[in-house]
Parts: structure tokens; sequence; C-alpha cells
């Protein structure tokens, strides 16, 4: 089984990130992968982990607290936690339509080389 990550880094997003994690949790998964999203938050303030314990059943979903660092480092720290074959890098205000993930996944089924990346 293929794995894909979707690495969402986020800071006092709350409302609209549960938005986004339920949008990629909508998406359908091509046969033989296995879809995982990672939050990285970046030291909010707000409800950010009180909301994500309403969704936190869900097994696919990681939660990665750390202290305000900045987008890219907290990416960063949600890329090193990753063992996915495949990451989807997202913010946390994007909600993305139906068949999103599934061609990101087709794009590197096509492409497997470790370089390619799908923009």
């Amino acid at each position: 089984m293929k794995t894909c990550d979707v690495v969402i880094p986020t800071y006092n997003n709350a409302q609209v990130l549960i938005r986004a994690i339920t949008a990629i949790q909508a998406q359908e998964v091509p046969a033989g992968w296995q879809l995982g999203i990672v939050v990285g938050d970046d030291g909010s303030t707000d409800n950010t982990a009180h909301q994500l314990k309403s969704l936190k059943n869900n097994q696919s979903i990681t939660y990665l607290p750390g202290e305000h660092s900045g987008i890219a480092a907290t990416r960063n720290r949600c890329l090193r936690q990753s063992q996915a074959d495949v990451i989807l890098f997202l913010g946390a205000d994007i909600l993305v339509q139906q068949g999103a993930v599934r061609e990101h996944i087709n794009f590197h089924d096509q492409h497997p080389e470790p370089q390619a990346a799908a923009v």
C-alpha cells in the first residue's frame, strides 16, 4: 500500500482548518493508496487544538503542536514526521474540491521519480 500525507501548517486558523480537513477526508483515494493528514500547529493561541480533538478520532490525522516558529519551520517539522511515499502541501485555508487528491496521486503514479513535483 502506498501512502500520501497532506501536510498542513496552521496558525490561528481553527475554523477554516476544520473545513479544510473535512474536505480532505471527503476525497476519493485511488485503490492501493492510503491518505493521512499531518497538521503542524505553529503555536496557535486560538482553539485549534480543541477543534482538532473533535476530528482526532479519525486515525488519519496526526497533530503536531509546537512553538511559534513560522510557517516554513512548521512545514519542515511536519515533513520530518511523515513517512509517506508522497506529500501534498496545503495551506490551512485551502478547501480542495473533489478529485484534487486523486489527481495529485495519479500524477505521482505516472511520475514515480523522487524529484517529481505536481503544482
